[in-house]
């Protein structure tokens, strides 16, 4: 079940967003993404849109996506629960908000890569950028290779 983000869901979706983050990105140092907490504790209430994947039967919180207009600044599925489909049903509900999505990758996250070119099979716009679009607007050195990404724009038909 997809439903809209509450309040109280808020430790849930840090906690899969820490645990994500730390599994997904360990080109990039722990600290980081623990000082980022806060952050993302504020933006998720007060930018983005959010929706939370809820087990039926559990009503445990197995995965969120994250929206500021077209822009996926989070999509996080707990390890645990990756390769159920949950990550590809939230991005399904995205793509009946904004006909066209946004995203950026870390060029060293070859599995979320990978997962973004299965699920989203629709016109591709690479383009490389130093540039974090995580929706804090910090830029990274651009020298240093794990802060690299590629932003892709999602040409989604809505009738799929």
């Amino acid at each position: 079940m997809i439903r809209i983000f509450e309040p109280q869901d808020m430790d849930a979706v840090l906690e899969i967003w820490i645990r994500g983050s730390l599994q997904a990105h360990g080109f990039i140092e722990e600290s980081y993404w623990e000082r980022q907490k806060e952050r993302l504790r504020e933006n998720l209430l007060s930018h983005a849109i959010t929706a939370v994947y809820c087990d039926p039967t559990t009503e445990r919180i197995g995965g969120f996506i994250s929206l500021v207009e077209n822009f996926i600044v989070a999509l996080y599925v707990a390890p645990e629960e990756q390769g159920r489909g949950i990550g590809h049903n939230l991005l399904q509900r995205a793509k009946y908000l904004y006909p066209v999505l946004e995203l950026s990758v870390y060029t060293e996250n070859r599995a979320a890569l990978s997962f973004y070119l299965l699920v989203l099979p629709s016109r591709r716009i690479p383009n490389r950028s130093p540039q974090d679009r995580s929706g804090d607007g910090t830029r990274r050195d651009a020298d240093d290779p794990s802060s690299c990404q590629i932003t892709f724009y999602f040409a989604i038909p809505v009738h799929n």
